[in-house]
């Protein structure tokens, strides 16, 4: 139980010389920069794969039942729960806590929000992944045997590039026919 009487969200991690046992990665491991990528080809789509593969490390790692597609879906609704079990995570490993989790997942929720119609705000949403991402990261490096940086791209990640590329190339083709016909943007 924690002090003010609930349960914890995940099992203690223990911080040993020797590893973890097997037990699967607290979290998914991606590098930034992969992330970035990722998340602008895919013109923010990644965001929902990053929520998924986050709960199902969250699953496999406390082995509990969870639905982490139905979670990445429905991410406005349990990035509180996920951004709170990072930083739960990060204390327990002896890691500075950072921002409590309740404000960073309105403001996840709110630059989501207007991001739907305002798509730049969308960079500002990108940003809170990548710090949290880092978060991940230091708290993977401070356990035993952290996970690969999973800086490589797969097969899939070069699906998407090229699919997203192609997008962004009719934006953009777009762009330039509307500009050409009326003078403006």
């Amino acid at each position: 139980m924690s002090s003010d009487g609930r349960p914890p969200l995940m099992p203690e991690v223990e911080v040993r010389a020797s590893g973890r046992e097997g037990r699967p990665p607290v979290f998914f491991a991606v590098s930034p920069g992969k992330l970035v990528l990722m998340w602008l080809c895919t013109f923010g789509g990644y965001q929902v794969y990053w929520f998924y593969m986050h709960w199902r490390a969250v699953r496999l790692h406390e082995r509990s039942t969870i639905l982490p597609a139905a979670r990445a879906v429905l991410e406005p609704f349990f990035a509180y729960a996920l951004f709170r079990r990072i930083r739960e995570a990060c204390a327990r490993a002896g890691l500075r806590r950072g921002m409590p989790a309740a404000p960073l997942a309105a403001i996840w929720v709110l630059l989501t929000l207007v991001s739907w119609a305002v798509p730049p705000v969308g960079l500002a949403g990108l940003v809170l992944l990548v710090r949290l991402q880092l978060r991940v990261r230091d708290l993977h490096a401070q356990l035993a045997s952290p996970p690969p940086d999973n800086a490589r791209l797969s097969l899939w990640n070069w699906i998407a590039l090229v699919l997203g590329a192609m997008l962004w190339a009719m934006v953009l083709l777009a762009m330039t026919a509307e500009r050409g016909a009326t003078g403006r943007y």
